[in-house]
């Protein structure tokens, strides 16, 4: 439902238009300490798909929310098998 990119001038509560895989949760841990920063209580939410998490920054930003103790991040890792469009098989 969501298509490749998700948009944020056409799908409401979006606030970032993304690209690449790899950039929805370094970017989601950057509006986590800056909303941490502010004293702002929400939470940010990232939706991830299971074949972006061979991304490299999407380990390195896992490690720093861990590093930050951000307590206010979720990422949600949808798994369907797919990176871009090329179905990949886990072993």
């Amino acid at each position: 439902a969501y298509g490749m990119h998700p948009c944020k001038v056409q799908l409401p509560g979006v606030e970032a238009s993304t690209g690449s895989l790899g950039h929805g949760l370094p970017l989601a841990v950057g509006m986590a300490k800056g909303a941490r920063g502010r004293g702002a209580k929400h939470r940010v939410v990232t939706l991830m798909g299971d074949g972006e998490t061979g991304e490299g920054s999407v380990w390195e930003a896992a490690l720093l929310i861990s590093s930050l103790k951000l307590n206010n991040i979720i990422f949600i890792i949808k798994v369907n098998y797919s990176q871009s469009s090329t179905p990949f098989f886990h072993t």
